[in-house]
């Protein structure tokens, strides 16, 4: 394995379905999966290595770094549920004081 090249995961797998939950012809070319993809494809690839060119096309498709930082997606999805987690907590808090008041 060489510098910048990159072990196949299911988390990378996954990281790079669509919005409407599948994967491109691009994206699985990229990994080395053929059109269409066969069943138990991401079995097969994972452990393998994805050489650094593949990566850095991945990158460009997508917009996010495979290795390093997250990307503003994740960021951001990371970041709204830090606040719902915080609200909720908030109004369990003003619950639990209310319910001590009357009982």
């Amino acid at each position: 394995m060489e510098e910048g090249d990159v072990v196949i995961t299911q988390d990378l797998i996954e990281s790079f379905r669509s919005p409407r939950g599948g994967w491109t012809n691009k994206i699985l070319r990229e990994l080395g999966v053929q059109w269409p993809p066969k069943h138990g494809w991401k079995k097969e690839i994972e452990g393998k290595v994805l050489p650094k060119a593949n990566v850095e096309r991945l990158e460009a498709l997508t917009g996010h770094k495979i290795n390093g930082e997250p990307s503003d997606s994740v960021v951001g999805n990371c970041k709204l549920a830090l606040i719902s987690m915080e609200q909720a907590t908030r109004y369990l808090r003003t619950a639990i004081a209310a319910a001590e008041k009357e009982g």
